[in-house]
Parts: structure tokens; C-alpha cells; sequence
């Protein structure tokens, strides 16, 4: 049996493999012998795993998050005729964060595909959602402006929601409101808009940092090299056509070094950046 968890909230979609993951030891595997987390591995890999059954337990359970992302139509019918003949033994959870196909799942038959999607909460729905997740430790109009400010994003809301449990008197979500127009001129920045004006109104220092971020994770979402960066991030900087980003980190860091070493003043050091 092959179990999804689908995104695009993966938030939700990762701690629902995490909850599946529990519970199939609780049941079948107590000691932990025929449970495995798949980090870096093959389409090759994960067929040999398929066909190795446990010697300690009538059951597997192998997580090997995207597992579905890269592959072809051919392999994808291979892996549903071994996860069919394997049925009873193994058990592969993944954690995709692309949609799965209507190919892909005419592919599978009931029993060997078991899909759960995870979409973004409307507002309402959200609202309802950090309720929840914060049983009651954080004031609801509090909640209701963490909800408002995320926007769907239950990561941002779970960092938000557990600093409020942990402290009632924290500030919510400080660094993205007094922060915003950092963003916006970071943004324009990296996509090669006007800028100037917007990053006038904030400290250039902040301004330098966060474009130093947000280029590192551009380019490293043009090169594919994706591990642990936030989705929404991926998704944001996968929209920006290909610029010469090297040219541009380049020019974040003079800028960096310059202001830090005292070589030029706050307007030199942005007339420089190009």
C-alpha cells in the first residue's frame, strides 16, 4: 500500500505522516525494527525495499517523502504491480507536495493508494483550525490576528500560535508587520524592480540581510536544491525568470561588506547595488 500525503499545506500534510508513521508502530512495530525514514534514496532503492519483508514483523513501513515527484508514467506502473504484489507486507508513505495526477491514480486501485489532501484553509476554516491548535492558551482576538496575518500559512501560524502559548505577553507577528516594507523592496530587488523608494522608508541593513536570504534561496530553487525550504518560499521564487542571480548576490555582499567596514555611507551603499 502506497499512502500520499499531498500539500500544498505541508504543514498539515507532514504531521499527518507523522501521526500515520506513530500509530503503525503502536500497532505493528512496538521496537522500532521494521520502521524506516527513507532520506536520500532511488526509485531503485524503494523497489528493493518493497521486496525485502521484515524479519521481525508481518509488516513494513517505509517513508520516502517525494517519492512520486520525478517519476515517469512507466515507473509509476511498476511501482503500483510491486506495491500490489507486496500488498500485505509493506506499507510506503510519502509526503508530495504537487498535486497527484488523475493518470497517476488510475493507476493504483483502491487498495493499494490511500490519498489524503491537504489544501489552504480558507479563512474561516483557518480561523477555526488555530483555535484548535491553541486550545484556548491564546486569547481568540489574538488568534484571530494570527490567522488574519498568515493567511492560510500554518507554518507562520504554528511558529506564532506556540510563542503565544508559551508567552501570553509575546508580540504577534512584529517582524512581519514592522517588517513589510523590507519585504516588498527584497522582493522588487530580487525580481529586478524599482526598489529605492521603498527601502528609504526602512533600515538599509535589514533591507541588505534579507535580500542576501532571499537571493540564497532563489538561486537555490532555480538549481533545484530545494531541502528545507519553506514551501511557500519555493513556490514564490520558482515564478522569477532566470536573472543573473550570482551577479546579484555578489553585489548584495560588497554592498554587505562595505557598510559593515564603514568604506562607504548608507546612500553609497545602496547606489552601489545593481
Amino acid at each position: 500500500m502506497l499512502i500520499a500525503c499531498v500539500g500544498p499545506d505541508m504543514w498539515r500534510a507532514r504531521q499527518k505522516a507523522r501521526s500515520l508513521l506513530q500509530a503503525f508502530r503502536e500497532k505493528h512495530d512496538p521496537q522500532g525494527y521494521s520502521t524506516e525514514i527513507l532520506v536520500s534514496f532511488s526509485f531503485q532503492d524503494v523497489l528493493k525495499q518493497l521486496g525485502s519483508p521484515s524479519l521481525f514483523t508481518k509488516k513494513r513501513c517505509i517513508r520516502c517523502d517525494g517519492l512520486l515527484s520525478n517519476l515517469k508514467i512507466a515507473d509509476i506502473r511498476l511501482l503500483a504491480k510491486k506495491i500490489e504484489e507486496g500488498a500485505n507486507e509493506t506499507i510506503l508513505l510519502s509526503v508530495e507536495q504537487e498535486s497527484i495526477s488523475e493518470k497517476t491514480k488510475q493507476v493504483f486501485s483502491d487498495k493499494t493508494l490511500v490519498l489524503y489532501e491537504f489544501r489552504i484553509l480558507s479563512f474561516d476554516t483557518f480561523f477555526r483550525w488555530c483555535m484548535e491548535y491553541s486550545k484556548q492558551a491564546v486569547p481568540q482576538e489574538k488568534v484571530q490576528l494570527i490567522a488574519r496575518m498568515c493567511a492560510g500559512d500554518t507554518w507562520k501560524a504554528v511558529q506564532e500560535l506556540d510563542k503565544c502559548i508559551a508567552d501570553p505577553q509575546a508580540e504577534v507577528l512584529d517582524a512581519y508587520v514592522d517588517e513589510s516594507g523590507v519585504f516588498v523592496a527584497t522582493e522588487a530587488f530580487v525580481r529586478n524592480q524599482a526598489w529605492r523608494e521603498e527601502v528609504e522608508k526602512n533600515e538599509s541593513e535589514a533591507f541588505l540581510n534579507m535580500c542576501l536570504s532571499q537571493i540564497r534561496a532563489a538561486i537555490r530553487v532555480r538549481d533545484g536544491a530545494t531541502q528545507g525550504l519553506h514551501p511557500f518560499v519555493v513556490k514564490k521564487m520558482s515564478n522569477i525568470k532566470p536573472l543573473n542571480l550570482e551577479k546579484r548576490l555578489r553585489s548584495v555582499l560588497r554592498a554587505q561588506q562595505q557598510q559593515r567596514s564603514g568604506l562607504g555611507t548608507t546612500d553609497e551603499v545602496l547606489t552601489s547595488l545593481r
